[in-house]
């Protein structure tokens, strides 16, 4: 498999971790699932999320992540899990748009949809880091930004 041609046909793998994100939101409700946020104003969170999925046809994968999260917000704390299964649609094997659903399935946790598009670096045939805006659709949500590692088997 070549890093140009191949990484998104039908059947092949794709595992993915995200390992940073930043977003500025200036409420105190840090939706789990959305990475790591920065708040000025109100406080800060750090989320670790982890996911996986497959190619159900050229350029086009399904799949979930499952994510922590832990929020320190005026001398308060919690820690959060959120599942979101996810679609993603890749355009020459670089560029992507998807979108999912955080939180579903969680009790007393609100489910939301959530878009993204992002960036696919090939670092060799089968690892590549990505680079994405996700938008919560919820009242008050603010652009986020994430990056993360994928591996394509």
């Amino acid at each position: 498999m070549n890093a140009q041609t191949g990484s998104t046909e039908k059947g092949i793998i794709l595992i993915k971790g995200t390992l940073v994100g930043v977003g500025g939101l200036e409420s105190s409700s840090f939706p789990a699932g959305s990475g790591f946020h920065l708040s000025f104003k109100d406080g800060t969170s750090f989320n670790l999320n982890a996911g996986g999925g497959f190619f159900v046809g050229p350029g086009f994968a399904i799949g979930g992540d499952i994510g922590i999260q832990y929020l320190s917000v005026d001398g308060e704390s919690s820690t959060e899990f959120a599942l979101r299964p996810f679609g993603r649609y890749y355009f020459n094997e670089k560029f992507y748009l998807g979108g999912g659903f955080n939180n579903l399935g969680i009790e007393d946790a609100d489910t939301y949809l959530d878009i993204e598009g992002g960036y696919t670096l090939y670092i060799d045939d089968l690892i590549a880091f990505e680079g994405a805006g996700h938008l919560p659709l919820y009242e008050g949500a603010s652009l986020l930004f994430r990056a993360g590692i994928v591996i394509f088997y």
